[in-house]
């Protein structure tokens, strides 16, 4: 959900439909209204099962709202250079590559298959953008990653997978706590299940980029 009651769709096509990102107007009113921003995203897969964005984030307003779509999975992985693709997409539909973050973590997990037995893997998938930065959960590397705007990619966490369940990072959250200290913090919650959910796997405290005010004491 973007500002100005605004919903953004993510659809990630079959067969014969491509993947694309939808507009809902007044979304919880009565009487919404829809519009195709853009279309024409890689879609792979077989029978019911379909993957091309697996995220968006919606920042700004207006003429500078910018959508940030994340293709899953990784180009090593289905052999097209599309996937894995973190995107930038205006209201116009025109877009640009940030980065590819499922190359980048494929990369990554190939040279860390200590962590993991079942690594190189990578299925970048929820997104979370604000003022300079782009946040990523890695539901194939179990990662969160921070992408900058010249599309430096840095791996902020690793959650672990436990003999009981495995980690599956989907989902990365802005969530406003008051820690006890005397610098101001945000708090990212990467969950193994849709958002919202009550399913932690872990906290990721990140020092702000943004102006904040200390908590009132």
């Amino acid at each position: 959900m973007g500002p100005g009651d605004i919903l953004y769709i993510a659809q990630s096509g079959d067969a014969t439909h491509s993947g694309s990102i939808l507009q809902v107007r007044n979304a919880s009113s009565l009487h919404p209204t829809k519009r195709t921003i853009a279309s024409g995203f890689v879609s792979l897969g077989s029978g019911q099962e379909f993957e091309s964005i697996d995220g968006i984030s919606v920042i700004g307003r207006g003429v500078n709202t910018r959508i940030y779509a994340q293709m899953g999975n990784s180009p090593q992985a289905t052999g097209n250079p599309a996937s894995g693709a973190l995107l930038k997409v205006r209201l116009s539909g025109r877009r640009s590559t940030v980065a590819n973050v499922g190359e980048f973590m494929y990369q990554w997990t190939n040279d860390h298959k200590a962590l993991w037995n079942e690594f190189p893997d990578s299925n970048p998938y929820g997104v979370l953008a604000v003022p300079g930065h782009v946040y990523v959960t890695d539901a194939g590397a179990n990662t969160l990653n921070e992408v900058k705007a010249d599309g430096t990619i840095k791996v902020l966490a690793y959650f672990p997978n436990s003999p009981i369940r495995d980690a599956i990072p989907t989902c990365v959250a802005r969530v406003r706590t008051a820690p006890c200290t005397s610098a101001p913090w945000a708090s990212w919650r990467a969950s193994s299940s849709a958002c919202p959910s009550r399913r932690c796997i872990g906290w990721i405290r990140v020092r702000p980029t943004w102006p904040t005010r200390p908590p009132r004491r």
